[in-house]
Order: structure tokens, then C-alpha cells, then sequence
């Protein structure tokens, strides 16, 4: 899934960071002398594995985790242990990735976080790409459709209505069906890819409003068109659907393109080219029918 698993992802929304401490459910904390050193070394972490520096990276993140006391950050702790795995996977270090995951699971329990928590959702959703990488198909449904329950917890517990976190919720929507089309479930998958089609169709007039929102919502809305047409790919029998359906999505890509600032094209020009070239392999299917 094009964009889906890049570890520079910010990790959540503006809506999703309005989160109140003192609530009952968890526990108070507080910042420790070490906390800028820690912070610098995130930093650099971060810095390394955006240029490739994986191993490097993974090893920075270490360093941060040594300044810190579970109780007094423990979300910022979360965050390099999640930005530790992310890493890990790029250099196929599955364990190592699943052992940082359990630890910033174990990190947000001791804290009171539970189901429905912004930060939840995300260590839940990061399992479930570390899953994927390694090919481990149902613990990654399993972890996807459990970061989808915290989200719906959070938007209705939190009256979360901005389009940022809906469009973030049918990210992971696309991440389960594309699970279910990898374990066979392609039914499943079909079906899930179109409820997403239609909640991102019907928020289309009111992103326009806000540009970076704007482009987040044709990433994934284009992103889940691509993939609904990979359902049909290896099936014969419904080279017309797919055909069709490449064809629409292109056209609807080149419309998009058409109007964007010369600066935004280059980074949206490879998916059309992608949909392009499927829009031909269906068209050669229906014609040799």
C-alpha cells in the first residue's frame, strides 16, 4: 500500500494529541532531568532512518530508551520503541521489531492506557504492518482489526469529528482488506475495499477546504481504488469489472492531475502510470475473451 508504511508517518492527529493526562484511567507523569538527551537522540534516530541509516538508527533509539523512566515519559518511550521496530523491519529484524512492540504495549498498559487510546491504535496498527512484512497473515489481522475498534472507540468516546482522523481509520480499513485479499478472503476483501470507497467518496467536498488534508484524502482514495482493482487482477472472469475499473480510476487520476501545482505532480505521476499500465493488461484480458 503505496505511502502506508513509511516510519516518518506522523504518528497521530491534531485531534488525536488533545489528550487530558489527568483522566482517572491513567496514571500522571512527568519529565525527568534526561529528557532533552533523550530527545535529541529520537531525533537523530529519526534523522538516520530517513537516510537509510537503519541499523545505525535502531541503535540510536537504544540510547534514547536508556534516559528514560517508564512512569515519568511514557509516551515518548512508546514512540522510540515503535520508531525502534519500524526500523527493525527494514532490515528484516522481526523479532527484535515484535519485542519493541510488546514493550511499548506493556509501556501504555502500566500507564492505564487501554483500547480506544489514541496511542493503542497506533502500536496496534504498527503490529499489524510488522505482520505483514513477515508474512504472518492472521496475528496481522488480528492487529489491524483491533486498532480499527480502538479508533471507532476513540471517535465516539472523543466526538473526534475531523477529517484526519476519519481518513487515518479508513487507512486501516484498506490495511485489513488488503490482509484478507492476501489470505484468500477475496469476497471479504472486495467488499471492504468498496465501504471504504464510498466513506472517502462522501467526505470529497469537504476536503477541498484544507490542502494537506486534501492530499492525504487522494492518496488513500486513489490508493484503495488501485487496490480494488488488484482484487479482480488474477481473475479472468471478471476482466470486464477490472477493466472497467482501472480504465475510471486512471481517468479520474489524470482529471487530478490536470489541476495540481506543477510541484505536487511528480509525487502522484507513478501511481497513474501503474493504472495505466493495468487499465491495458485488463483491456488485453476482455479482448482476448
Amino acid at each position: 500500500m503505496d505511502g502506508c508504511k513509511n516510519p516518518g508517518t506522523p504518528i497521530l492527529s491534531i485531534s488525536e494529541m488533545k489528550i487530558l493526562p489527568e483522566k482517572s484511567s491513567m496514571k500522571p507523569f512527568k519529565l525527568v532531568p534526561f529528557g532533552l538527551v533523550g530527545l535529541c537522540l529520537s531525533d537523530l534516530a529519526r534523522s538516520q532512518a530517513a537516510s537509510g541509516r537503519s541499523e545505525d538508527a535502531a541503535e540510536t533509539y537504544d540510547r534514547a530508551l536508556d534516559t528514560m523512566v517508564d512512569e515519568h515519559v511514557p509516551f515518548f518511550r512508546v514512540s522510540c520503541l515503535a520508531g525502534k521496530a519500524d526500523v527493525c523491519r527494514r532490515f528484516e529484524a522481526w523479532e527484535e521489531a515484535e519485542r519493541s512492540l510488546l514493550e511499548a504495549k506493556r509501556v501504555l498498559e502500566d500507564a492505564g492506557v487501554r483500547s480506544g487510546h489514541p496511542m493503542m491504535t497506533y502500536i496496534n496498527q504498527r503490529f499489524g504492518w510488522l505482520y505483514l512484512d513477515d508474512w504472518q497473515l492472521e496475528d496481522g489481522l488480528l492487529s489491524f482489526t483491533a486498532a480499527i475498534q480502538s479508533r471507532k472507540q476513540w471517535l465516539e468516546t472523543a466526538a473526534d469529528e475531523s477529517l484526519s482522523t476519519q481518513i487515518r481509520q479508513q487507512h486501516d480499513e484498506m490495511a485489513l482488506a488488503m490482509y484478507q485479499r492476501y489470505a484468500g478472503y477475496t469476497n471479504k476483501a472486495v467488499a471492504g475495499y468498496e465501504r471504504v470507497r464510498q466513506a472517502l467518496h462522501a467526505m470529497r467536498q469537504r476536503v477541498n477546504r484544507t490542502p494537506s488534508i486534501h492530499r492525504d484524502w487522494m492518496i488513500r482514495y486513489y490508493n484503495n481504488s488501485e487496490r480494488l482493482g488488484d482484487c479482480y487482477l488474477f481473475n479472468e472472469d471478471r476482466a470486464p469489472q477490472m477493466s472497467h475499473h482501472f480504465q475510471q480510476a486512471a481517468s479520474d487520476r489524470q482529471r487530478e492531475l490536470a489541476v495540481m501545482s506543477p510541484e505536487e505532480v511528480p509525487a502522484f505521476r507513478p501511481q497513474y502510470g501503474r493504472l495505466l499500465t493495468k487499465a491495458a493488461i485488463a483491456q488485453v484480458l476482455v479482448d482476448g475473451q
